[in-house]
């Protein structure tokens, strides 16, 4: 079996911070987290962690993917 992370090393894996890990448990169902033993810690498994970061959509994506916000420009005007 494949030696778990901790919070702190997953954090450093994805270069996020301890926070917006918490963050994105709460968030994203599909993050493979998981506790183990009495102690509520959360614990990592270095291949999912990589599955998971591969199926997110990049910042390019998602801002192609949505429409631009606010009026949009008229053709053949020019700024004053």
């Amino acid at each position: 079996m494949q030696q778990l992370l901790t919070l702190s090393e997953a954090a450093q894996i994805l270069q996020y911070s301890t926070r917006q890990i918490h963050r994105i448990i709460r968030q994203d169902p599909t993050f493979p987290a998981r506790r183990r033993g009495g102690n509520g810690h959360y614990r990592f498994d270095p291949g999912e962690l990589q599955e998971w970061l591969q199926s997110q959509q990049t910042y390019a994506e998602i801002r192609q993917s949505k429409p631009r916000r606010g009026r949009p420009t008229l053709s053949g005007t020019r700024p004053r």
